[in-house]
């Protein structure tokens, strides 16, 4: 190349052309003037423009004007403009970019200077105080000198945000790229790269194009004495296209192989960014990254085969390039700074201390901070109360492990049919049942661990405790009063209602809704502090329990919502996070819950119970009753009977007449307590099922829960408004304040006191239960699955059948998941009173204990009976064991005191094949409902029958045979088996949605998790 370069001038007038007569002002002013200059303009430019080119273009001073479309891409313009070009380099320059005076001169003499440079960039500048009539010589805001990239393929200026140029980066100069604003090229060398990658957007356009020369043996050099305003971008950082350009880049810079490698983990890495977008409340961007994904699929097949052409023509190896990305360890520490900053918040300290530092009424708490040490102690002396009332009136349960309170399900004995709870609409326990599965049930089904009923319930007050401290912290700030508040929750008459019933379900839900609360009133937000969109979601998913053991939930909290509304700063649709969690329990009930709407009231795991509580009972707050109180001391009888809720309710009603927000907040909470206590009141007289002793209703637990932490928070603003502020100086003030603090705190705590010392024999009785021989709970541990029928024999001499299928030792275990007695002693009203199934058991329990021996082995076998076990009194139970003694299908095992045990003498199988000298028993997964087992082929045609209810959704093959379907006995599933055909027989049920329902469902729960994730707020939630 010669001493004297020609060089051609493009000026790029598109997009904003609120610079473009100063850009060619600051042309005209150059101290080397260009050779040539060529304006590419859109096809409609102001007034003021056209009128300048016009003058231009008449004095010489512009060679040629090429319209385009004002659509038109950088790309088609720059390439165009560079095979038009017939000089030795190419100047490009924009609508905005108005260059320093010496801004040519000194391009030109840096590619002189420098051998094999093909592409020298300019310093850019902000335009931020640019002075009328300036150029980029009067701006000091340095946007950068030159770029890099991460190995990852991040974009790094290495200048700080708005930082003054005062010479600091006056040494660069080779640079892996140069953006296109003010860029010099030579002309011929960007030809045979083959100009610039048109399915890239800028600034990667300008980066691959950079790159390429680097590969093609030339040098990229920046100037830094060469200035130029920075051009606003046709492309916005961070959008779609930029994100697609940046990996499409990526792609093209790595080898062929790698590439493809990058391609195939490109939905892995885009899950991740749509993950955390989510986490950190940008729900834009990742349905951006979504989008840059498939504009990526689309244009990924050219760009690799580009990619690959250009390496073969490639002079320099990609590892000699190294050297101009940005090293491992500054990508690491430039990730952490990155990420610590867009996920902490970056609130100072003192602010974040205020903020917690006062109650309803806004009164800063003027003690030092050391003196705040009391709150956390104050909790956890209130937690350690609550653990020791537990652990004196409960240890019973936990040291038998075994619970039956309530008739509810036993958590233990779920993990063998977990999945097929939660994904399908069979209930595989009994004789099975095609019918909606409890809420309940279909959350635990998820639950990767075996949960024990008795340390939920052991658990259960210090838990609650804890909550509810927390949630009163939102309201005040007075420690006294947030441990009397979080006691009253623990020992109000809910909660201990349900440890006496040992209703484990209600207790979980009674402590969630304490968190609950707390995650609610963050949420809601209240100055000075923030509303939280992470709140909101945490509330749904510890509300998802609460749903799941009492769907009427679901109309509570729409009532609590609606009540709040009015009160809910900024952006109120954050509350539907309360129910977007429990959709995937929610959806799969609705079309049962339509048609029996009365189902609602029942709480999970169990229907109800037949002595619901009275009128005055549940204003009171207890759901099941009140407990029988023995002959004594009326102090005990009083606490007993709530003493502990005293102080709350005169403090909830004192704060209906408090001022201001105080106030407000008491009379809210008092009309959504009522709400709570009419629901409650509504499904205590609503029948949801029928039992021998006659109609059952729902036990309005949780709602009185509700209304309990109503009261609560009424009074902690009564609390708020008369704690001791160090303001407070008049003796007499203080004095009357502390017999009222003393007086609460002694009720409490008595009441605690006396439920500790009464819950012992409470727990002892419920942690009694019917136990199953070991012999008959191994039988239903085996492939066979045989069930075990317990005959219970009451103290009036009353029988009660029931039949199990589990690996646990407790009879608890088959507590009916359809919620429904699979004997038949009681249903769900609006369901027929017996099916054939329920008959053709009824029957067969008829026939043992009523002497019919006729077809009673069969009938056993139909029914996969392995074990009869007896329980009950001394008499009934030695009366009825020397009947089963007399059976031939029965071989006594054992015979007890209270308990006795027989072996079925014909074996059987929950799947087996019958017609033949034998029946073929075929083995049950563990799952209890797909069976897979070898049989052999037959003359004859013969039946597999499988010992469950029948229904449209079970299939059968031998090898490739479809087998059709029967009934057996009028009730069983069963399948011909043709003469001759045998092979693998495979059972099992027709359940195509049920990956498809769980997948939902942990996509939900998954989003919702990342939605509750405490990470930095977004700009909107802010200033929501």
């Amino acid at each position: 190349m010669g001493a004297r370069l020609t060089t051609r001038a493009v000026v790029i007038l598109l997009g904003d052309h609120g610079y473009s007569v100063r850009t060619l002002d600051a042309l005209a002013a150059q101290t080397v003037a260009p050779d040539r200059v060529e304006v590419v303009a859109s096809d409609s430019l102001p007034e003021q423009v056209e009128a300048r080119l016009t003058q231009e273009l008449a004095a010489g001073r512009i060679e040629s004007i090429t319209r385009v479309s004002s659509s038109a891409s950088v790309a088609s313009v720059f390439t165009g403009a560079l095979y038009r070009c017939n000089c030795d380099t190419m100047w490009v320059l924009f609508s905005d970019s108005v260059p320093g005076p010496a801004a040519l001169e000194t391009l030109q003499r840096t590619m002189r200077e420098i051998p094999d440079s093909v592409v020298i960039g300019c310093t850019r500048r902000g335009r931020a105080g640019l002075p009328d009539g300036g150029t980029a010589d009067d701006s000091r805001e340095l946007v950068d000198v030159g770029f890099t990239t991460t190995m990852g393929g991040r974009l790094v200026t290495e200048v700080e945000p708005y930082e003054i140029d005062q010479g600091q980066l006056a040494d660069r100069s080779d640079v892996l790229a140069v953006a296109f604003d003010g860029m010099l090229l030579d002309t011929e060398v960007a030809r045979s790269m083959g100009g610039v990658d048109a399915l890239l957007s800028d600034p990667w356009m300008a980066i691959d194009f950079c790159r390429r020369a680097w590969r093609f043996g030339k040098r990229v050099i920046v100037a830094p004495q060469a200035r130029v305003i920075a051009r606003e971008e046709t492309v916005k950082a961070g959008s779609e296209q930029d994100r697609a350009s940046q990996i499409l880049e990526r792609f093209k810079r790595r080898s062929t192989p790698g590439a493809i490698l990058d391609l195939a983990f490109l939905p892995l890495l885009t899950l991740w960014h749509i993950l955390f977008s989510i986490a950190a409340h940008r729900v834009g961007d990742a349905w951006l990254h979504a989008r840059a994904f498939v504009t990526v699929l689309k244009r990924s097949p050219a760009v690799l085969v580009r990619s690959f052409h250009e390496a073969h023509r490639a002079k320099v190896s990609r590892p000699a390039l190294r050297r101009l990305y940005l090293s491992g360890a500054k990508t690491r520490t430039l990730w952490w700074e990155t990420f610590t900053e867009s996920v902490w918040a970056s609130d100072d300290r003192s602010v974040r201390r205020r903020l917690t530092r006062t109650g309803i009424c806004n009164v800063v708490d003027e003690r030092p901070i050391h003196g705040q040490n009391v709150q956390p102690v104050a909790g956890l002396i209130a937690v350690l109360f609550a653990a020791a009332i537990s652990l004196v009136g409960l240890s019973p349960l936990v040291l038998s492990g075994k619970s039956v309170g309530g008739d509810y399900i036993s958590a233990e004995s779920l993990p063998d049919t977990a999945y097929a709870s939660f994904a399908t609409e069979w209930v595989p326990q009994g004789l099975g049942a095609a019918a909606a599965i409890d809420p309940l049930v279909r959350l635990i089904g998820l639950w990767p661990f075996t949960v024990h009923t008795s340390w939920l319930l052991l658990l259960a007050l210090p838990f609650a405790t804890w909550g509810a401290f927390l949630a009163a912290g939102m309201f005040t700030r007075s420690a006294p009063g947030r441990v009397l508040l979080a006691l009253s929750y623990a020992l109000s008459p809910p909660m201990l209602s349900s440890l006496m019933a040992g209703r484990w379900a209600d207790a979980l839900a009674l402590t969630l809704l304490a968190w609950a609360a707390w995650s609610l009133a963050r949420a809601m937000g209240r100055p000075p502090r923030r509303p939280s969109l992470s709140a909101a979601a945490t509330c749904g998913l510890l509300l998802v329990p609460v749903i799941a053991a009492f769907p009427a939930t679901v109309f509570a909290l729409l009532l609590l919502s609606l009540v709040m509304l009015p009160f809910v700063p900024g952006r109120r649709l954050r509350l539907l996070w309360l129910f977007v969690p429990s959709l995937p329990l929610l959806v799969g009930n609705f079309s049962s819950w339509w048609e029996n709407p009365r189902t609602l009231a029942a709480s999970g795991a169990v229907l109800g119970t037949d002595t619901p509580a009275r009128l005055r009972e549940i204003l009171l707050l207890w759901p099941q009753g009140m407990p029988q109180i023995a002959s004594g001391a009326p102090l005990p009888q009083l606490l007993m009977l709530g003493g502990g809720m005293i102080p709350v309710a005169i403090f909830a009603l004192v704060a209906v007449f408090l001022p201001r927000a105080a106030g407000s907040l008491a009379r809210v909470s008092w009309v959504a307590s009522a709400l709570f206590m009419a629901l409650a009141l509504l499904t205590a007289r609503t029948v949801v099922g029928v039992s021998d002793a006659g109609n059952l209703t729902g036990v309005p637990t949780v709602l009185l829960g509700f209304t309990m932490l109503g009261l609560l928070a009424a009074a902690a603003a009564t609390i708020d408004t008369i704690r001791p502020y160090p303001s407070v100086t008049g003796r007499l003030q203080l004095l009357w304040r502390r017999a009222v603090r003393f007086t609460a705190a002694f009720l409490v705590a008595a009441t605690g006191v006396v439920w500790a010392w009464q819950l012992v024999p409470l727990a002892t009785s419920q942690a009694a239960q019917l136990a199953i021989p070991a012999a008959s709970a191994h039988a239903q541990q085996l492939p066979e699955k045989q069930r075990s029928l317990v005959i219970t024999v009451g103290q009036d001499g009353s029988l009660h059948a029931s039949l199990y299928t589990g690996k646990k030792d407790a009879a608890d275990v088959n507590a009916d998941l359809a919620a429904k007695r699979i004997d038949g002693s009681w249903r769900v009203v609006g369901r027929s009173p017996e099916d054939a199934a329920d008959k053709a058991f009824s029957s067969t329990v008829a026939a043992l204990v009523g002497g019919r021996d006729e077809e009673l082995e069969g009938a056993l076998a139909q029914l996969n009976i392995g074990y009869v076990v007896v329980n009950g009194n001394v008499a009934g139970g030695q009366e009825l064991g020397t009947r089963l003694d007399t059976v031939p299908a029965l071989q006594k095992v054992a015979l007890g005191e209270n308990f006795g045990l027989w072996r079925v003498a014909k074996p059987s199988g929950y799947a087996q094949v019958e017609g033949a000298e034998s029946p073929v028993i075929i083995p049950v997964s563990p799952g209890g409902i797909e069976a897979r087992g070898k049989v052999e082929a037959h003359a004859n045609e013969r039946v597999v029958r499988v010992s469950t209810r029948a229904d449209d959704g079970w299939y059968a093959y031998a090898g490739k045979t479809k087998l059709q379907p029967v009934t057996v006995a009028g009730w069983a599933q069963g399948f011909t088996l043709p003469a001759g055909v045998g092979g693998e027989v495979s059972i099992g049920r027709y359940e195509t949605g049920a990956t498809l329902t769980a997948f939902a469902a942990y996509l939900i729960w998954l989003v919702s998790v990342l939605v509750a994730l405490p990470l930095r707020r977004s700009h909107e939630e802010d200033h929501a």
